[in-house]
């Protein structure tokens, strides 16, 4: 790897997971008591738990609210000594979505999202960061979609000096995002991160390895660069990883078991981050234990 990291700094979004568990979806016009019911962090949250529990520094250079979603944020990012770079907004609260998980098909929620004060980051609140030389800035294609925060995102990267590294993570809106955003990420990123159908959508083809290494094609092209390359003559699904503790044997109900894993197809040099990926996303469940709040039972009051 051309740098390494000495700290994760998150961009963008974070913000308030409620997840709700159903036995089954109710028909249209019809209505259904919730089993159970978790208010936490979520979104970029999961990054930087995960960070903090492999001894990487980490930092999230987003905006929290004032509201009870703003406080579940500072809360959470708090349990964790994970600082806030931005000084705190009074005139929003922070978004929050909405995940219904059935009984019938646990990981595989379904989610309703509504940005709050994250999606209004400004090129004013990106320019008075203060980055040290080494930090990994890690950048959403959520938070690049954003009308707002995107659009300020796109031309503070391009401003990014090359004593950092980037880590995009187009994600599922990768196809939705403006093709000019789209190009000025890929043109500055050191790491692409993305799964197989996410990887379909930014380039030709199906096979996972052919995908990885026309990405690191269409990466070096844009950078001008010779020394991106795929470094994996192949490229194998990562298996699950069960956590220790009380949830053993367990998955995050955002995690698809079936979902190919994602890959780091755009590593300039270096070896395999998958097995500090699980064991990320491990600490990021147990982590976000702390400051949940759960309410199980009909008289819980959520429907």
């Amino acid at each position: 790897m051309r740098i390494i990291p000495r700290r994760l700094v998150v961009t963008g979004t974070v913000m308030a997971d409620i997840l709700l568990y159903l036995d089954g979806f109710p028909e249209q016009g019809g209505a259904a008591v919730a089993s159970r019911a978790i208010v936490a962090a979520g979104a970029g949250y999961n990054l930087l738990a995960g960070a903090t529990r492999l001894g990487l520094p980490a930092a999230y250079a987003g905006l929290v609210g004032s509201g009870p979603f703003g406080t579940v944020v500072r809360q959470a990012l708090a349990g964790i000594a994970v600082p806030v770079l931005l000084a705190p907004r009074d005139d929003e609260d922070t978004g929050f979505d909405v995940g219904l998980v059935q009984a019938s098909a646990p990981g595989q929620p379904t989610f309703i999202g509504w940005p709050g004060v994250e999606s209004r980051l400004r090129l004013s609140d990106l320019r008075s960061l203060a980055l040290t030389p080494g930090d990994a800035v890690y950048l959403s294609g959520y938070d690049l979609w954003y009308p707002e925060a995107g659009a300020a995102l796109t031309e503070w990267i391009s401003g990014l000096g090359r004593a950092y590294l980037l880590v995009f993570d187009p994600g599922p809106l990768a196809g939705q995002i403006e093709a000019a955003r789209l190009d000025a990420a890929i043109g500055r990123a050191d790491i692409l991160s993305l799964n197989v159908s996410e990887a379909a959508m930014l380039t030709d083809g199906h096979d996972p390895a052919a995908l990885a290494a026309a990405l690191a094609r269409r990466m070096a092209a844009q950078q001008d660069r010779g020394d991106l390359r795929v470094h994996a003559a192949s490229v194998h699904p990562a298996p699950p990883h069960h956590c220790g503790g009380p949830d053993r044997g367990r998955r995050h109900p955002r995690r698809d078991p079936d979902r190919p894993a994602r890959g780091w197809p755009g590593l300039p040099r270096g070896g395999s981050l998958g097995k500090h990926r699980r064991v990320a996303g491990c600490g990021t469940g147990r982590a976000k234990r702390r400051p949940h709040r759960e309410r199980t039972g009909p008289g819980s009051g959520t429907s």
